[in-house]
């Protein structure tokens, strides 16, 4: 039911082809709003480094009206979206081995967010409460980071990356697997590196461009891990590990983790109107109705 309002929502938009990239506007409809209780799967942190998050209530933190849990629908309407108006965008998931159009298209929407989220931290001062017009700008913010986590999260499920880190160990757990940083660029020459010498590869796509994989490569069908209940995640590296997709699914919240606590370090203003604590809803692929949860 979401996705058929989100789609009736955008229609109007347009849907991305092979090689264009839609610039949704980073407005969440009152009706998303008031229809979808947040729930999120992810209760992460964003206090800064040595402050403590307060502890997590459902009820206090993330009911409908109060700043986290507006901040969290504007992350999780942003995800939503990617995967409508941008479901044939291979950058904007990391398909078809666009690696380096993946890793432009995180720079550009962090580029967005820094457009929104400069003016309203730079004329706030802290100890007062910020204007309409900066909480605004940080909703606004929010909603291109969460574009942003969508393609983060989607390389984890989407790309052979977790199988180069397993790489023939058996008994896997959490601790066998390394998320990358993709705020500000920081993975970028570690995924180019991969994808040039190590390896690296996402599933082909058919209706997705660019296309950048090698004839014969696997399908998305093959790669993905993001149901837990078929395909490649539902499958285990070995008899006593834990399955791809939940491996998958820790990197993803990992890296996203990392990211938004980054981003709250360089824009302080986002603790301020979200409260140190926002919810997310970990991206799946809704091009295919699965979600990326342990």
């Amino acid at each position: 039911m979401r996705l058929l309002i989100l789609t009736a929502t955008l229609l109007g938009t347009g849907f991305a082809s092979a090689q264009t990239l839609i610039d949704a506007p980073p407005v969440v409809p009152a009706d998303w709003a008031a229809k979808q209780p947040v729930d999120p799967e992810w209760k992460i942190s964003i206090a800064p480094p040595g402050e403590q998050a307060p502890p997590f209530d459902l009820k206090v933190h993330f009911s409908l009206g109060t700043p986290a849990g507006v901040c969290s629908n504007y992350l999780n309407y942003a995800a939503v979206v990617q995967d409508i108006v941008n479901a044939s965008a291979s950058a904007a998931h990391f398909d078809n081995c666009a690696f380096a159009e993946g890793l432009d298209y995180i720079s550009r929407l962090t580029d967005a967010a820094e457009r929104e989220l400069d003016p309203a931290f730079k004329g706030w001062v802290k100890g007062q409460t910020p204007s309409a017009d900066a909480v605004q700008r940080v909703h606004a913010g929010m909603f291109r980071l969460g574009q942003a986590l969508h393609a983060v999260q989607d390389f984890y499920a989407h790309s052979n990356y977790l199988e180069l880190q397993i790489n023939g160990k058996t008994a896997v757990t959490a601790a066998d697997v390394q998320h990358l940083n993709f705020f500000r660029a920081a993975a970028d020459a570690r995924v180019l590196d991969l994808a040039k010498s190590g390896g690296l590869v996402s599933g082909t796509w058919p209706i997705g461009g660019p296309k950048q994989c090698r004839a014969g490569s696997a399908t998305h069908q093959q790669l993905a891990k993001d149901s837990p209940a078929d395909g490649k995640g539902s499958e285990r590296p070995s008899a006593d590990s834990r399955t791809y997709h939940f491996l998958a699914s820790i990197l993803a919240r990992r890296s996203t983790e990392q990211f938004l606590s980054d981003a709250a370090l360089r824009w302080p203003l986002i603790t301020q109107v979200c409260t140190a604590l926002v919810g997310v809803d970990p991206a799946g692929d809704s091009r295919k109705p699965t979600r990326m949860k342990p």
